[in-house]
């Protein structure tokens, strides 16, 4: 948790200084582990957390967690009970949402607290037209039974465009172009605007994830959530050298066998690796069931001993087999398959062979690998 700590540490100081920091810990912490992240997250200086929905927000209550939760996942009559139940603060994109909460509200004499949840170009949820964010929040902001708390939005493209288009450019032809990134912030800004011009005041206001926290500081607003940053991955196409994040999680598994084989001999199902010389393979104790795609069949590479080593044949779904010919193993060996900051044993790696991303490879790893949790040191008063 020491890589996790320091990187919170680095994300919080590039926040301005009435910022919120949202940590981010929804899919169990990006498959890390949520409860522990959580705590060490408010440990290191996080205020409130982030979830996907009220079910991952009830683990961290039974869990003794009291911060703020904020559930970011469609609401439903059952997850308005589940929010009274649990402190659970809900997104709502629709009057039918504010209505289920004022219903469950009503029931067991409880104020709900509500994020008002704005599409401003990722068509996922959230309202879409000014005048019904207009009704909305004036039905809110009247009802004895809501707390107003914030009011927010999520940019589709912050993590991929090229710090050049940051900013409105002048083209050749005369037309401006202005990046979707840009073009989501000046439509949250109309929201803004039509809600200031009510009298109403909402609290908390927040648009930026990792990527658009680190971009620009005008997306930061009142709170930022940041996610894959905190787990120790650059979120922006162009890396900063000075933010120096470090990867939290490590997969690693042993070697359980060593066999020779020879020239014309396959290895694994449907014999997509065949030897062409003498050859040395070593099987190891992980696979699809625990999720390492099958798609790095005949392609990953693991680190071994401080030495690079290649997947050969398909990844089984408890085992794979790696080819370590010219290197010096033996049987109970330490594999990594994630955990190098690059390179062999690289999420990174992994990320460009698949033409993926680390969160989803972080994600899959599934619930029966054991987390081992390293503590973190030094931390302040736990402040959950």
């Amino acid at each position: 948790m020491q890589h996790f700590a320091h990187n919170v540490s680095i994300l919080k100081k590039q926040l301005l200084p009435h910022v919120r920091f949202m940590a981010t810990v929804k899919a169990d912490a990006y498959g890390h582990g949520a409860v522990e992240i959580s705590k060490t997250a408010l440990r290191a200086g996080a205020q409130q957390l982030g979830v996907a929905s009220f079910e991952e927000g009830a683990v961290l209550r039974e869990a003794s967690i009291t911060a703020d939760i904020l559930v970011f996942g469609a609401l439903s009559e059952e997850g308005a009970s589940a929010a009274l139940a649990h402190r659970l603060t809900a997104s709502v994109g629709s009057m039918q949402d504010l209505l289920w909460l004022q219903e469950a509200a009503e029931a067991c004499h409880k104020q709900a607290r509500i994020h008002v949840k704005i599409d401003t170009g990722m068509t996922r949820l959230g309202l879409r037209h000014i005048e019904d964010v207009v009704q909305l929040v004036q039905v809110a902001n009247e009802s004895s039974r809501i707390i107003l708390e914030g009011i927010y939005t999520h940019f589709a493209t912050s993590d991929e465009e090229l710090f050049e288009l940051l900013e409105p450019s002048d083209q050749e032809n005369g037309s401006t172009i202005v990046p979707f990134v840009e073009q989501q912030r000046m439509r949250f800004e109309e929201v803004l605007q039509a809600v200031r011009e009510l009298g109403i005041i909402i609290p908390i206001v927040h648009a930026a994830n990792s990527a658009a926290a680190l971009r620009n500081p005008r997306y930061q607003y009142d709170m930022v959530r940041f996610g894959i940053a905190m787990y120790g991955y650059q979120p922006l196409p162009i890396v900063d050298a000075d933010l120096t994040l470090h990867s939290v999680m490590a997969v690693r598994s042993r070697i359980t066998r060593i066999v020779d084989i020879m020239p014309g001999e396959a290895v694994s199902y449907g014999r997509t690796y065949i030897a062409t010389r003498p050859e040395v393979i070593a099987t190891v104790a992980i696979g699809y069931g625990d999720g390492i795609p099958r798609d790095l069949s005949n392609l990953g590479r693991v680190l071994v001993n401080g030495q690079c080593a290649q997947i050969v044949g398909r990844v089984c779904m408890d085992q794979l087999m790696i080819k370590v010919t010219d290197l010096v193993v033996q049987v109970g060996d330490i594999v990594t398959l994630y955990g190098a900051d690059e390179g062999c044993g690289s999420i990174l790696q992994a990320t460009e062979q698949l033409d993926t991303i680390p969160y989803e490879l972080l994600c899959r790893i599934t619930a029966r690998v054991p987390r081992v949790i390293i503590p973190a040191e030094n931390l302040a008063e736990d402040r959950q």
